[in-house]
This record gives C-alpha cells, sequence and structure tokens, in this order.
C-alpha cells in the first residue's frame, strides 16, 4: 500500500478520536456582577407586574407560579445573552452544565436533603416553627388549587428556579469572578449576592 494512501486511511479515525475543545470564557467580572444583578431586577419587576395585574396580594396561586416562571425566562435570557459577550461559542458546558454519574449525583442529592431537614429541625427546636395566624389571604391556598396549578407550582419551585440559580451564579457569575480573584473570593461574593437576592424576596420578617 502506498504511503500516502495509508496516511490517508488512517486521518479520519485520528480526527474522530481528537478530544474536543471545550469552550472557553473570558468574562469580564464587572459586567458579569452587573449583568447578574440585572437579570435579576428585571425578573423580579415582570413577576411583580404580572402578580399585580392578577390581583396583587390575592392573586391565585396559578398566576403567582406562571410569575415567577416567566421571571425565571426572563433572568436566563438575560444571562445568556450576557454570557455571549466574552467566548467565541456559548453552550451549555460553557455555563457549567454537563453530564455527571446518576447515582453518585442520587446519593449526593438525598444526603443533601437529610442534612438539611436535620438542620431544619434543629432550628424549629430552638426557636419554634412559625405561626401562620393574619398570613393568609383571601385567595386560595395551595391545598385548594387545582393539580395543574399545584403542578406548576411544582416546576418552578423544583425545576426551573435551581436550574437558574446554577445557571446565573456558578456557572456565569463564578466562573467570572474566579479568573478575577480566584474561587474562594468568588464563592463569598456569589454567596452574599445569592443571599441577598433571597433577602429582597424573601424579607427577614
Amino acid at each position: 500500500m502506498p504511503a500516502h494512501a495509508a496516511s490517508t486511511s488512517f486521518a479520519p479515525t485520528a480526527a474522530r478520536t481528537a478530544p474536543r475543545r471545550r469552550p472557553v470564557a473570558r468574562w469580564s467580572s464587572r459586567f458579569a456582577i452587573a449583568a447578574a444583578i440585572g437579570a435579576l431586577v428585571l425578573g423580579q419587576l415582570v413577576a411583580l407586574g404580572i402578580i399585580l395585574a392578577a390581583g396583587g396580594g390575592n392573586a391565585p396561586p396559578g398566576a403567582i407560579g406562571a410569575a415567577l416562571l416567566v421571571a425565571d425566562a426572563v433572568t436566563l435570557a438575560v444571562v445568556v445573552l450576557a454570557a455571549r459577550r466574552g467566548t467565541e461559542r456559548l453552550g451549555a458546558e460553557t455555563l457549567g452544565l454537563k453530564r455527571t454519574p446518576f447515582l453518585p449525583a442520587l446519593g449526593w442529592a438525598a444526603t443533601a436533603y437529610v442534612a438539611f431537614a436535620a438542620v431544619g429541625a434543629l432550628w424549629f427546636l430552638l426557636i419554634g416553627a412559625p405561626g401562620d395566624e393574619g398570613t393568609r389571604g383571601s385567595g386560595p391556598t395551595l391545598a385548594e388549587s387545582a393539580l395543574g396549578t399545584q403542578l406548576l407550582l411544582f416546576l418552578v419551585v423544583a425545576v426551573t428556579t435551581p436550574i437558574v440559580e446554577e445557571t446565573v451564579f456558578r456557572g456565569y457569575l463564578f466562573a467570572a469572578l474566579t479568573r478575577w480573584r480566584g474561587p474562594i473570593l468568588a464563592a463569598v461574593l456569589c454567596g452574599a449576592l445569592f443571599g441577598a437576592a433571597h433577602l429582597v424576596v424573601y424579607p427577614p420578617s
């Protein structure tokens, strides 16, 4: 066999076995902070507008679930658009989303849930469970709402919101801040912003 034929026959195999390059992003830390905060604020403003249009404090649970779902979509869209700045090809792996083994993931999720339940039980033993006197509005509660509404709220709380939070804070913001001052300070800043976002939505009172 001629030498050139041998090299040609092996070329496709070498191309197939070559490792695929992972997309690399070089995001600006200041721009990432501004984009993340802007995305969260815009999403909450959109949700607030929908809730106010549906009756404010008396809005039905279905309207609240729809508002939160739209807020997640708006927040994710803004962050994805911002993340396109600083990377040649934006994909799921660029934002830290990749496949993981199922059984270890299930084990860690169960461990985290048990730990969360234990800490919550200890917290209630120390300070007592909060009462619900005067906190119920005239609108229907979740238990009284239709199955579709319950599924919508479950989708928002357990699926879309965690995905958006992971994408915004860990996939985008943490990666940008890590390039700036390393992972420790990036984790502290991300945690502070994550907590501040929840304090705004759910005040301590």
